[in-house]
């Protein structure tokens, strides 16, 4: 056991030793200040005039005396990362976030940590904006939402007093093929021409007008199965003046729809080739109050999915997609792309469209996201520490009661340009919460550098003194600039160090110059570096493709042979892995039922999930492994009762009758009395059935809400579908005979008709056959009349 215990201790120091020799390796490499204190956040650059030696080194090394006997003055440049200051906001009916504005000072390696802390308020600003596709596939929905009247105005009351209701419709571009471009052609005799977007209704809270608005719409049509509702859908977000968006409230942007959708690239089918701008292209405000059509669908191509991500981002706008059934998955993939969105399905009516609305609602106002700015060489980690329901990086539940405190940790990864110039405004929004400000300053400088003494004799006056070394002028190098570029020579080797690396002077990789080493080149990226040219940034790692750091955009190769992995311009996260192989997006990470990365019970990394315990597995860590341990409601305790609703021989249903619930068409997301359900599968008699389950807050299973639209079709008798089959072979073969019978008879009255034309019409000649000889013959007396 002691024995055990000595090797414990012996391994650990031993590591810390092997850890400080890397570091210190890394440090003693670099030859300005700027470069030591952003190579590790173990770095020291001593500054003294004096100092003989490393000026680099790693605060773990004890043998390195900075300091000057003959100056009180602390040479020492080690700058730490800090909370500069940080606004104490205190939450009202306006403001739902608390600080709205954070400073730190930043330096590489050593992250900064904040907390963040959103509360929501009562009765908070609402604006609800309706975008319905009235193609004429959805008359009965426009029917219907006419029948509603104000219900939907009394629906948006009962959740905030402080509303505005907004209208506006779409059909597709009025160009061909996507619509008959016939002169007063329409698509039906009581349709209106299609037209593209068609705003009808700004926001605000007069129900009188939204309602006729409503009442007024007519129906119109396309030809093909997508609509294009990403001209209206891009321009109700940008044409902020217009719609009549308010700075301080929730926005939501209603898409009403039973097809898919056009996307950039569609557009130059019908000559609409230049890609959209991303800009608003409609009048600021409506002429006398009258609906305003969107007029250059034929100059622009239709948005891509990218372009709606980064405006609904920009303009704190969260969509919500009510599509029926046929529609559904496409909206689903959709809102996976799309921060925040939610998805509903649509009854083939609109019956439920108020029904959505609250739910939708319910769901988006009680999840708290928070999403950074994308910085290049900054990273932000968001970790909720303290709210009802935590998944993932959101907080779920959060009700007018509680609250959600969020641990923010940044991390600055590289000493960009733009980083350097000047301090950054980062701005994270809090979607349909608000934002707030982080000013970032990064230190990638030394104060020292500040103060320059420049031709210092320190410098044999060729050169600045600053931080305690010379920067030579152009022509002149060594340690005080006392070298000439023009008379050097690599005769004496004496001046500069044995490597520790190989023991030949510049470690065999460069030339002594007058007491400094010159690396020698490499091809392409590749180089040499260091004091002695001890350092190189092609010893590191390579992906599956053979590539360093998995490129030169997802990694840099550091002097102690490990990868130093730069943040992905998608994600803003890092890549991870020895080789930077690893990539930030957690697309794979996220079960198309639950849209949760890792059902909320684990981490992506690299890709794939990993589980927090082992109480969850699964490739989604979907499946609970320990029913005490479940978070929501495990599927193996509710099998049973699923399975008595389609299989009635089985066990035990007697139970399960006031415990199930039948719902038609469940979509991502789902929730069951406000609590996230989660999706559970299970076979029988061949066919996939779906149900989902929740717990409410105190722990208790809520009923269980089966999918019907899972499983397979209803099956038909075999009799019948024998009959039906001889039946129908029957009834072809009396048409093909007949068929027959009318061919033949067709031909025979044709030839007959021939026949009779001919006879009624002869074109003979009168001709005497050529053999014929006549019986009568005519003989000439010659001596008749002599």
């Amino acid at each position: 056991m002691h024995l055990l215990l000595a090797l414990a201790v012996i391994l650990h120091f031993g590591s810390i030793q092997v850890y400080s020799q890397d570091t210190n390796l890394i440090c003693n490499a670099q030859t300005s200040c700027n470069d030591c204190i952003q190579a590790s956040p173990s770095c020291i650059w001593c500054a003294d005039p004096n100092h003989s030696g490393t000026r680099c080194y790693s605060g773990q090394t004890s043998n390195v005396d900075c300091s000057s006997s003959n100056s009180s003055t602390n040479y020492i440049q080690n700058p730490a990362s800090r909370v500069i200051s940080q606004s104490n906001d205190s939450f009202t009916d306006l403001n739902q976030i608390s600080p709205q504005s954070v400073s730190i000072s930043i330096r590489r390696g050593q992250p900064v940590k904040f907390n963040v802390t959103v509360k929501p308020a009562p009765n908070f600003p609402l604006d609800l904006y309706l975008l319905m596709d009235l193609s004429y596939s959805m008359n009965n929905d426009l029917d219907h939402l006419k029948s509603l009247g104000g219900r939907i105005a009394d629906t948006i009351r009962s959740i905030s007093t402080n509303y505005q209701l907004g209208f506006g419709t779409f059909v597709d571009k009025p160009l061909a093929p996507y619509v008959d471009t016939r002169p007063g052609a329409k698509p039906c005799g009581t349709c209106q021409v299609p037209y593209s977007f068609r705003h009808v209704i700004s926001l605000g809270n007069d129900s009188d007008r939204f309602n006729q608005g409503v009442q007024e719409r007519i129906i119109s049509g396309n030809r093909d199965a997508p609509e294009g509702g990403f001209d209206g859908f891009l321009q109700s977000i940008v044409c902020q003046d217009l719609i009549g968006w308010r700075r301080n409230a929730r926005h939501l942007l209603l898409y009403i729809t039973d097809a898919g959708f056009h996307y950039a690239g569609d557009g130059k089918l019908g000559g609409a080739v230049i890609p959209h701008n991303g800009q608003c292209l409609m009048p600021s405000q409506p002429a006398n109050g009258n609906p305003v059509d969107y007029t250059q669908y034929d100059v622009y191509d239709y948005p891509s999915i990218g372009q709606i991500r980064q405006k609904l981002r920009e303009y704190d706008i969260i969509p919500l997609f009510a599509a029926e059934s046929s529609a559904e998955p496409f909206y689903t993939a959709l809102a996976s792309e799309l921060e925040g969105a939610d998805v509903g399905e649509l009854a083939s009516d609109s019956s439920n469209v108020l029904t959505l609305i609250q739910e939708s609602y319910t769901r988006v106002s009680q999840r708290v996201i928070i999403s950074p700015d994308n910085v290049p060489g900054l990273s932000f980690n968001i970790t909720p520490i303290s709210c009802p329901t935590i998944v993932g990086q959101a907080c779920e539940g959060v009700t007018l009661d509680s609250n959600a405190t969020f641990e923010i940790t940044a991390n600055l990864l590289q000493c960009s340009e733009a980083l350097t110039q000047q301090a950054t405004m980062v701005t994270f929004r809090v979607l349909g919460f608000g934002s707030f400000t982080v000013n970032v300053s990064t230190i990638c400088s030394c104060e020292c550098e500040q103060q320059q003494d420049i031709n210092s004799t320190a410098c044999s006056t060729f050169g600045t003194s600053s931080c305690g070394i010379c920067q030579c002028n152009e022509g002149r190098f060594g340690d005080m600039c006392q070298c000439d570029g023009r008379d050097a020579t690599s005769s004496n080797t004496t001046m500069c160090e044995i490597s520790t690396l190989n023991g030949q002077v510049c470690s065999g990789r460069g030339t002594c110059v007058c007491g400094r080493c010159n690396c020698d080149t490499r091809e392409g990226d590749l180089e040499y570096f260091g004091v002695n040219c001890e350092c190189d940034n092609f010893q590191c790692d390579r992906d599956s493709e053979g590539q360093i750091c998995g490129g030169r955009d997802r990694g840099v190769c550091t002097c102690d042979g490990q990868c130093q992995c730069l943040t992905s311009s998608i994600s803003g996260r890092p890549y991870t892995g020895s080789a930077c192989d690893c990539s930030p997006d957690d697309n794979t990470c996220i079960n198309p039922g639950d849209q949760v990365v890792c059902s909320g019970n684990g981490e992506c990394v690299c890709g794939a999930c990993e589980c927090n315990s082992e109480d969850f597995t699964g490739t989604y860590c979907q499946i609970c492994t320990t029913p005490s341990a479940c978070p929501v409601a495990s599927c193996n305790d509710t099998m049973q009762c699923a399975i008595c609703l389609v299989d009635n021989t089985a066990s035990n249903c007697e139970a399960c009758n006031d415990t199930i619930n039948r719902v038609n068409g469940i979509g991502s997301g789902y929730m069951i009395n406000g609590n996230r359900a989660i999706p559970c599968d299970f076979s029988s008699g061949g066919c996939e059935y779906r149900y989902y389950v929740a717990l409410d807050d105190n722990g208790n299973p809520l009923p269980i809400h089966f999918d019907d639209d899972s499983g397979c079709a209803a099956t038909v008798a075999p009799w019948i579908i024998a009959v039906s089959i001889i039946v129908a072979l029957l009834i072809i073969g009396l048409i093909l005979l007949a068929l027959i019978k009318l061919l033949l008879m067709l031909l025979d009255y044709m030839e007959v008709k021939k026949f009779m034309a001919e006879v009624q019409d002869p074109k003979f000649r009168k001709n005497e056959n050529p053999l014929f000889e006549s019986p009568n013959k005519e003989y000439k007396n010659p001596t008749y009349g002599q």
